[in-house]
């Protein structure tokens, strides 16, 4: 009856955890627009995803409506972010020869020739220049010290920017130095458009908020504290005095709001000498408005008990909820105060007693 108690609370505890993820993933809509096959501007929202997703849909809400609608390329023109600033179009690619796939790629420099970037599976980085029509693939593989004999100590990406700006071979000795990164090719796009540019025209750099947008985000948060065990209610250990480290990951294109977590403690009681060491892994919610940020943390725990008497260690399994609130100390929010509030339900299973119950307090600082 116990292990069913605890398989049904620890389903019952993933369904939520699989509600709510579900629920924020309508959580990052931000001020853009729609461009329409008829040349049209819809003004609205669009939800702000990883540089991955934001390639595959685009989800539109228009202003005033709560409606969603998820558009394919080329079922729009493109989008913008226009706070972001960063602005999708359709385009067909070739990532392999001869097989055509439709994408948004993120339109970074319009000129002569038009720069676009594409982030492939992996967090790959790819770029695509236009040459008489075409879209060129330029990336950058790690290549073997065989491959890089053939190309004359090169990297590869550096005779496809020969190849693509071939027409003003004055640019080469500028080629030879690019690096393979967004600002460096904007800047040769640019250099190449206003060198042959014989009409005047504006070469269009597609500006963002976010020079270099970060793909993962991450937080330490060191603390301390006090935790207390029970047993059905009636037997209470000494209080234990608990330090721990939590380290939270999290893609803000995915969500503002989720983050995964792994936290690790240390708990003593010195008058039985018991100690225990605790891992956690779960899912944090942080409410995504205002300067102090209240959170929720659900998961799995696994405990290790150990008395210095001679009982050996105890493997304890089980699961553990978490709330609290950080409160910065700056205005940019780098670091904070975090007060949080533990409750705990574990399993000893050698002799197969449980749930113990532990609750408890913690203060620290995040990073």
């Amino acid at each position: 009856m116990k292990t069913k108690t605890f398989a049904l609370r620890f389903i019952a505890l993933s369904s939520m955890l699989c509600l709510g993820m579900n629920l924020s993933a309508q959580l990052n809509y931000r001020p853009g627009y729609i461009i329409t096959l008829a040349r049209d501007t819809v003004y609205g929202e669009i939800d702000l995803r990883t540089n991955r997703m934001n390639a595959e849909h685009c989800t539109f809400r228009a202003s005033g409506s709560e409606e969603a609608i998820s558009y394919a390329p080329f079922e729009i023109e493109g989008y913008r972010f226009t706070k972001e600033g960063k602005y999708y179009v359709s385009r067909y690619i070739e990532m392999k020869r001869g097989q055509r796939q439709p994408v948004f790629l993120e339109y970074l420099v319009q000129g002569i020739k038009s720069l676009y970037y594409y982030e492939e599976t992996g967090y790959t980085d790819i770029y695509f220049i236009d040459k008489d029509g075409a879209l060129v693939k330029v990336d950058a593989p790690r290549l073997d010290s065989d491959m890089l004999v053939a190309l004359n100590g090169r990297d590869r990406y550096i005779p496809i920017l020969r190849y693509v700006f071939d027409d003003y071979p004055a640019l080469d000795t500028q080629i030879d130095k690019t690096k393979f990164d967004r600002k460096s090719l904007i800047e040769l796009t640019k250099s190449y458009h206003y060198a042959v540019c014989t009409t005047g025209e504006e070469c269009v750099e597609f500006e963002t908020e976010e020079k270099a947008p970060p793909r993962m985000r991450w937080t330490l948060a060191p603390y301390a504290g006090v935790t207390r065990y029970s047993y059905a209610g009636l037997m209470r250990s000494d209080a234990l005095l608990l330090v721990g480290v939590t380290f939270t990951i999290a893609n803000p294109r995915w969500s503002d709001s989720f983050s995964a977590v792994v936290d690790l403690s240390y708990s003593r009681a010195s008058s039985t000498d018991t100690s225990v060491f605790s891992s956690k892994l779960g899912v944090k919610y942080t409410y995504p408005k205002g300067v102090v940020r209240p959170f929720a943390e659900v998961g799995v725990n696994l405990d290790f008990g150990h008395s210095l008497n001679g009982s050996g260690v105890t493997v304890m399994p089980g699961y553990y909820a978490r709330a609290g609130v950080d409160i910065p100390l700056s205005r940019k929010g780098k670091c904070a105060i975090r007060l949080s509030f533990l409750y705990k339900g574990v399993w000893e299973l050698v002799d197969k007693i449980g749930p113990f119950t532990a609750w408890g307090a913690t203060a620290g600082f995040v990073f």
